[in-house]
């Protein structure tokens, strides 16, 4: 588990927030509690930005990992080695000859022969013992 997903985990026991460690929907009120809390932090993000306003840049996006990391908390769920094997994936964007595609905005788009992450199969080989 990643640093700060265990940091916000002790938040989670010392506030008696759901901290589970098995994958589960169980804490459906705070998921959506969280989901709420994503969206909030992301509409100050976007206002700070807006605003060109660094620190409060900053202190979004810390609220938003954290907002983050808590639903993964409360999802039951280590999103540390998903989060490794998206960015693995990621680094796959390379066409067959070394070229990037990009959007008009600079969005590094898939090339033809880009394949998806598979994060089912690593969620049962994790959690099923698959």
């Amino acid at each position: 588990m990643h640093k700060a997903q265990a940091q916000v985990r002790e938040f989670h026991e010392l506030f008696e927030l759901p901290a589970h460690d098995f994958p589960t929907f169980e804490a459906h009120a705070r998921l959506r509690t969280q989901h709420a809390l994503i969206e909030e932090e992301v509409a100050e993000l976007r206002q700070a930005f807006l605003d060109r306003d660094i620190v409060e840049c900053i202190d979004a996006l810390a609220d938003i990992l954290y907002v983050v990391y808590g639903f993964a908390v409360s999802l039951g769920v280590d999103i540390e080695p998903f989060l490794d094997e998206v960015h693995k994936n990621n680094l796959t964007k390379v066409g067959p000859n070394g070229e990037v595609i990009r959007r008009e905005d600079g969005k590094v788009l898939k090339p033809p022969t880009y394949v998806p992450v598979d994060l089912q199969a690593l969620f049962e080989r994790i959690y099923t013992n698959g």
